[in-house]
């Protein structure tokens, strides 16, 4: 018997919202948590993918994992991943999409904030600096357009080693997010970031 009954990955680059959105649950926002068959968030494990370094023996029932596609090394290489696919019964991946205008934008507004956070925790100077460094790399990887499909492409690969596995996704440029199949062929997701593509070039 499988011990994780409900496993939802929330995916999507950096800037992209999946903080913001797992907030949302957690406060139990009631229409994402409807689309997402979420049912009473305060009892979920909530984890990012960091910090699936060793799975431990006796796992939750119910857990929701933060994924930036842009740390490509957790996924590509992620056997912990693949393990807590394997102990689910039920697996859900949700990725983001966001055009990369958008990428650029909140990329260059978090690196901005942080920066300025400098003058108000002078202390947390190391852990500051680390975190500028690491987004402004991903900053200059992915700023330019073709760059963040091809991302978006190999996380869709890798999604798919896991056909039992249900694929929603949320266009993260709107306020008013909506929850689409992956299969629904009147949202491609490939489309909208071609489309975004041809409007940046």
């Amino acid at each position: 018997m499988k011990q994780i009954r409900q496993l939802i990955i929330f995916s999507g680059p950096s800037s992209s919202g999946k903080s913001t959105l797992i907030r949302k649950i957690q406060k139990n926002s009631n229409l994402l948590c409807d689309q997402l068959q979420i049912k009473y968030p305060p009892f979920w494990t909530y984890i990012n993918a960091k910090d699936l370094v060793q799975i431990p023996l006796i796992l939750p029932p119910n857990i929701i994992v933060h994924y930036d596609i842009c740390e490509e090394h957790l996924w590509k290489k992620s056997l912990n991943l693949q393990k807590l696919v394997s102990e689910s019964e039920q697996i859900t991946f949700v990725t983001l999409c966001l055009s990369s205008k958008n990428f650029n934008k909140r990329m260059k507004l978090r690196i901005v904030r942080k920066f300025l956070s400098l003058l108000v925790k002078p202390r947390k100077y190391s852990g500051i600096l680390i975190f500028l460094i690491n987004n402004w790399k991903k900053y200059k990887k992915y700023n330019d357009p073709s760059m963040l499909i091809n991302l978006y492409e190999e996380w869709f690969d890798f999604c798919h080693q896991f056909p039992l596995c249900e694929h929603l996704l949320i266009d993260s440029n709107k306020s008013n997010l909506k929850v689409h199949s992956f299969k629904d062929s009147s949202w491609s997701v490939e489309n909208y970031l071609l489309v975004n593509q041809k409007n940046k070039i």
